[in-house]
């Protein structure tokens, strides 16, 4: 028995030393070469770092900030692994915006082993100023502006502003206060200059901007604006250093009104300025009052009347042509807009474009007046009493289309500045027992492209129809009867192929019909009677369908005149109506 004992005592005395043994002799271990890790403070692709280390069994990962809790804007993967070589990615997922740094701990755990990493997080950089801008007096000041930064950096001010700005104070490198010296500014413009704070090792920086007004005044930017007569928005600049009152006197608050100020360095006082719907101009003195001060500027406002340019040519017409006495003289010569006098229409900016004024009882000449009203398009006075003559200066009123002066009784011959019509689509002389124009067609009518109505019926005129006349290549509708015109027809008439109506009778033209008449396909109203022409009817122009349209028009000629072998009797009782 004592044998057993002594032999279960040396067993177990082995067997403890031999496990001591191996733990001494197997300790944990955990190889890594870098401790700490900074990293800038904004996500960028270096704001990830890896690190490698061997563990001699396995290991886990615990992450924590400094105050002991998992951090937000810091990952570290894989948390954990087995023994052996490893490589740790460490991530910043979110941007630092304060303006110190942050830190956390990333430590690795081998059994009772423990190796710490230490991960820093840049703050932002800063430089900030407790005031960025000053607005001051023209007076000598002093300002202070606290600058708060973590950044080493330098103040300048720039040369063109150190005669009167200085510093006067030093700073430290976390937070102090900087003074400046502003000197007095005498002059009447204000002026501004500013101190820049940068960074050493970097582009940020800060400005200082100071804006020193000038000595005590109101300073707008203009003493005197016109406004045109439909009125609009104005604007004043007004650099001031105190308070201030708008006044706008009560005689003009119907028609300026005050707006707004838009504020920045300066005031931009906005005014209203209502149309002025008369023909006097008006004006009125805006104050701008300091409210602490006796100072005070005033600005003149003067806004223009109507201006109706065709205003005093309308008044002449009025009074030329016995204006009391017309049937309808409604609103004439009043401040009324002139396209609410009877028988005018304007365009937008007052100029006269219709003048309407037919069977009106004007009478008297035509006043030249009337041609300096150059935007007319529509010129109507016919069925009147005026008399004389057609004033050479209608050849001014190019943008006419539309001339009525028939039904008059004006005499004289037709100007030929007349051709200098262009756009003209009517036009109008007859006479219907009231005009006797003489003289001939002058040749310029030919220049009259756009005509598609030309009567100059019952007048007295004379000589030959112009061969110009078929350069007319839209006209529908000629009216030459009843005057004392001669010779032959024009051949030209022939090529005016939109012709609807052609009325030459009881006139003294002479020798045949131009056998092309035939091509006027449109013809639908046609006579030449009452003239010395004559001849033979070929055979060949009855063939033609239009013969039908024109042959009662053709006799009877005067006395010992006339077209021969015409089948058909005419009858001579027709009316001929235009």
């Amino acid at each position: 028995m004592r044998e057993i004992v002594i032999s279960f005592l040396i067993f177990t005395t082995s067997l403890f030393l031999m496990t001591g043994c191996d733990k001494e002799s197997t300790p944990p271990e955990i190889n890594i070469s870098v401790t700490d890790i900074d990293l800038p403070n904004t996500i960028s692709a270096t704001t990830t770092s890896q690190i490698s280390f061997t563990a001699s069994d396995n290991w886990s990962i615990e992450l924590a900030d400094t105050k002991a809790s998992t951090p937000s804007w810091l990952t570290v993967s894989p948390m954990n692994g087995k023994a052996g070589a490893a490589i740790l990615t460490i991530k910043i997922v979110e941007d630092n915006n304060s303006y110190d740094d942050r830190a956390a701990t990333i430590k690795i755990k081998v059994d009772t082993l423990i190796k710490t990493i230490y991960v820093t997080q840049m703050k932002k950089k800063a430089i900030i100023l407790s005031k960025d801008f000053f607005n001051l007096s023209n007076k000598k000041d002093t300002i202070e502006v606290e600058v708060i930064s973590n950044v080493d950096y330098s103040m300048k001010i720039p040369a063109e502003y150190s005669s009167w700005i200085s510093h006067v104070d030093t700073k430290s490198l976390v937070s102090n206060k900087l003074r400046f010296a502003i000197g007095m500014h005498t002059g009447y413009e204000y002026r501004t200059g500013e101190v820049i704070f940068k960074d050493n090792n970097s582009n940020l920086s800060d400005t200082l901007r100071i804006l020193q007004n000038q000595m005590d005044v109101i300073y707008l930017s203009v003493d005197k604006i016109s406004v045109a007569q439909p009125g609009g928005k104005i604007e004043i600049g007004v650099n001031c250093n105190f308070e201030y009152n708008i006044i706008v006197p009560g005689s003009a608050s119907s028609w300026i009104k005050y707006v707004s100020t838009k504020g920045l360095r300066s005031d931009i006082c906005l005014f209203e300025i209502k149309a002025n719907n008369t023909y006097e101009e008006r004006s009125a003195d805006i104050t701008f009052k300091g409210i602490n001060s006796t100072l005070s500027k005033k600005i003149n406002i003067t806004q223009g009347k109507i201006e109706y340019p065709d205003r005093d040519a309308l008044i002449a017409i009025f009074n030329a042509t016995n204006g009391n006495n017309w049937k309808n003289k409604t609103n004439w010569c009043s401040d009324k807009p002139l396209n609410e006098w009877f028988g005018v229409k304007t365009y937008e900016d007052g100029r006269v474009k219709v003048l309407y004024l037919s069977n009106n009882n004007l009478s008297g000449a035509i006043p030249v007046d009337v041609c300096t009203l150059n935007q007319l398009t529509d010129l109507d006075l016919s069925s009147n009493q005026l008399s004389g003559f057609i004033p050479v200066e209608i050849g001014n009123l190019t943008q006419l289309k539309t001339l009525e002066l028939g039904s008059n009784q004006l005499s004289g011959g037709i100007p030929a500045q007349i051709g200098n019509l262009i756009n003209l689509t009517d036009l109008s002389l007859g006479g219907n027992n009231g005009n006797k124009l003489t003289g001939s067609i002058p040749p310029e009518i030919g220049n009259l492209g756009q005509l598609t109505r030309l009567d100059l019926h019952a007048n007295h005129l004379s000589g030959f129809i112009p061969e110009q006349i078929g350069f007319l290549y839209n006209l529908h509708y000629l009216f030459l009867e009843s005057n004392y015109l001669s010779g032959p027809i024009p051949e030209s008439i022939t090529y005016l192929f939109n012709l609807e109506t052609l009325y030459m009778h009881h006139n003294q033209l002479s020798g045949t019909l131009p056998y092309y008449v035939i091509n006027l396909v449109n013809l639908r109203n046609f006579s030449i009677i009452c003239n010395n022409l004559y001849g033979y009817i070929p055979e060949s122009m009855k063939a033609q369908a239009i013969w039908y349209r024109i042959k009662a028009g053709l006799n009877p000629q005067n006395s010992g005149y006339g077209f021969t072998n015409v089948e058909d009797k005419p009858d001579n009782t027709a009316k001929l109506t235009h």
